[in-house]
């Protein structure tokens, strides 16, 4: 019966009503078993896919976050991983988007899944935009820049006689 209506969800979230699709994930997990654990942690995670869509960071940082308690090993689905990212970076909270991106990263590489090169690449695109606002690696950037600076000024002087 949990899949049937899982299913349902399926259905009204391809079709575009997200909403709709909410209620049927949540009817799921009002009759699902809690001993079922993955079963439970797929549709928490398909209704956080949905609250993302729906730009409802709060939401789906909920049910995203529900999803990886119920994996095993903890913090191990990927996908929950990913819109939890998602929906951190949506709230302005890079830190936490960064580290469910690395160990989203992780869980890819580790078992050898994913969806190929093409999903990586939107990993390391969101890796390298939280690391740029959480200021990571601030102090190396600035070495960098004085250092292009003082070569600049080396330049310049080069043909003045200086």
């Amino acid at each position: 019966m949990v899949n049937l209506i899982k299913q349902q969800g399926n259905h009204h979230f391809l079709v575009g009503n997200v909403g709709e699709a909410i209620s049927k994930y949540s009817e799921a997990l009002e009759i699902c078993p809690l001993k079922h654990r993955y079963e439970r942690m797929v549709v928490y995670s398909k209704r956080a896919n949905c609250h993302l869509f729906l730009r409802d960071g709060d939401a789906a940082i909920s049910d995203a976050t529900r999803a990886l308690c119920l994996s095993s090993p903890p913090n191990s689905h990927g996908i929950s991983l990913w819109i939890r990212a998602q929906a951190y970076d949506m709230k302005g909270m890079a830190k936490e988007s960064l580290m469910d991106c690395i160990v989203f990263m992780n869980v890819c590489i580790s078992s050898g899944g994913g969806s190929g090169h093409r999903v990586l690449y939107y990993v390391v695109r969101m890796i390298y935009k939280q690391m740029e606002k959480t200021w990571l690696f601030r102090e190396a950037r600035i070495k960098v820049k004085e250092e292009v600076g003082i070569q600049v000024k080396k330049c310049k002087n080069y043909g003045s006689g200086e």
